[in-house]
């Protein structure tokens, strides 16, 4: 069989990704601040209960806005 039938698989970093991601979601907030200089970002989050892992998540998500601003 050539190498060409045989399926290939990428490994994908996620920390390299996710810091892409927020690099260029940075760069995008502050062009956006330029134009509009009274836009604050974001984030709302409603949860039901109180389940610690979904907690630690909201935790998270907020951190990673936090640097986004």
């Amino acid at each position: 069989m050539p190498d060409s039938d045989q399926p290939t698989a990428v490994r994908l970093d996620g920390k390299v990704i996710s810091e892409q991601v927020r690099s260029e979601l940075t760069q995008k907030v502050a062009e956006f601040k330029k134009n509009h200089p009274t836009f604050t970002p974001k984030l709302v989050a409603i949860q039901v209960g109180e389940r610690s892992d979904s907690s630690l998540y909201i935790r998270q998500k907020s951190k990673a806005c936090k640097e986004v601003q």
